[in-house]
């Protein structure tokens, strides 16, 4: 039975009882009101009429207890039933009923809605042989511009954009403070990761992406920032330094848009090269800077039986193994033609050093401990890098953490290999 009906039913049934049980007590008190006149004319009882001022409280129908009546009717006994059932009861039977047929509905709806036939309006026409081209045309790429963010470069490569047009549902996203949920653009990559035809490609989409967002100037203004990258001679020598430059001013567009100016585009150009340049050689010279360091971890195998505390190196012979680096250029690595940065002999590297004065007798001012070159009784560490060629640039890749002093007398005005404190043993 619907569940409609079922209410209405119960309504009627609760109402039909009520007007049954007030029917019945207009007849119980009309029949008792008869019973009273009759005992005023005829009286049976024998007991004196004074014992009748003993008062008996009337006990109202709705208290007296009722026995049940087992009735055939099973509609009648189920309405009686809904006719004893609080208004709370009421309540959630029809929250229960109210949910189901939303539920019903809902379901009852999704059947019935018409489903929109797929056609062929939107077929293009393609030249025999060629590629699928995608669009840039895409509602999540719009998406990021309607809540003021600008797509990088790299989603406007053929491999994304070929991945937003076929997988835009299964893209990673995120949440914006608006509660608008957009594509995750660090999903496609870097700008500054890009290969010189992927950068070739997003730049060509982007501007196809700009006719789209903005007016005929918007895109005259990135066709010219686009032009005077590709203008620059020896473009793929120095792609790297276009890469980066091209993103910087692009970005600093989006926050503030500036006029182009070729001038302010060449300083920025050539600030750019000389960082990637600094960079470099930073890299080269932490490199570098590695390689020295590790050896202190490495002990030459040229010194099977060091000798004593004073005594010179000198029957220290070349190690076969080749196992240590080099301190000088030219020795090849070869440790019988390093100089121990610690008492300024050949034939051994700092680790394996254990003299402790120099050649005149001198106390050495230096020792190898815990790894690293360290002033003797100090806890401070020494660069070695520095103190082999004292790093004409002034500036090494530690920053700072390494002492530049001479491993020899502790001066900051020179370091070890310049020979200003000690004599050159070559």
């Amino acid at each position: 039975m619907p569940p409609r009906v079922i209410l209405s039913v119960a309504r009627c049934a609760k109402q039909a009882a009520q007007e049954a049980e007030r029917r019945r007590l207009d007849d119980t008190r009309a029949l008792g009101g008869a019973d009273a006149n009759t005992s005023a004319t005829v009286s049976l009882s024998p007991v004196s009429s004074t014992e009748s001022l003993v008062t008996i409280p009337e006990v109202s129908d709705a208290d007296r207890p009722r026995t049940p009546t087992n009735g055939d009717d099973s509609f009648g006994s189920l309405l009686h039933r809904i006719a004893g059932l609080t208004p709370g009861s009421f309540k959630s039977l029809s929250t229960l009923f109210t949910k189901r047929q939303a539920d019903a509905a809902v379901e009852e709806t999704g059947e019935t809605k018409k489903r929109r036939l797929l056609d062929t309006s939107q077929e293009v026409e393609v030249a025999p042989g060629s590629m699928v081209r995608y669009s840039y045309n895409h509602p999540e790429l719009l998406r990021l511009v309607d809540n003021q963010i600008q797509p990088p470069l790299v989603c406007f490569t053929n491999r994304s954009l070929k991945e937003i047009t076929e997988k835009s549902n299964a893209l990673p996203r995120k949440k914006l403070a608006s509660k608008v949920s957009v594509i995750d653009v660090t999903h496609f990559g870097d700008d500054l990761k890009l290969e010189e035809s992927e950068w070739r490609q997003g730049a060509e989409n982007f501007l196809g992406f700009c006719s789209i967002i903005g007016t005929v100037a918007y895109v005259e203004r990135f066709r010219q920032h686009f032009d005077w990258f590709l203008d620059i001679p020896d473009f793929s020598d120095k792609f790297a330094v276009v890469r980066a430059t091209e993103a910087e001013l692009r970005t600093e567009y989006a926050s503030q848009q500036t006029v182009f100016n070729p001038a302010h585009y060449h300083s920025r150009f050539q600030a750019k090269h000389i960082e990637l340049k600094m960079e470099e050689m930073d890299g080269k010279e932490q490199r570098r800077e590695a390689k020295f360091n590790s050896l202190f971890s490495r002990p030459s195998a040229v010194t099977s039986h060091p000798p004593a505390v004073g005594t010179s190196r000198q029957h220290a012979g070349p190690s076969r193994s080749g196992g240590g680096g080099r301190f000088q250029a030219g020795n090849r690595g070869d440790p019988s033609a390093a100089t121990c940065l610690i008492c300024a002999r050949k034939g051994h590297q700092i680790a394996a050093c254990s003299d402790g004065a120099f050649p005149d007798g001198k106390p050495v001012f230096a020792e190898s401990r815990d790894g690293s070159l360290r002033p003797r009784g100090r806890d401070e560490a020494l660069c070695v890098m520095w103190n082999v060629n004292g790093d004409p640039r002034g500036k090494c890749a530690h920053g700072g953490r390494l002492r530049h002093i001479c491993s020899f007398c502790g001066s900051n005005e020179h370091h070890a290999l310049a020979w200003r404190c000690r004599a050159n043993p070559n």
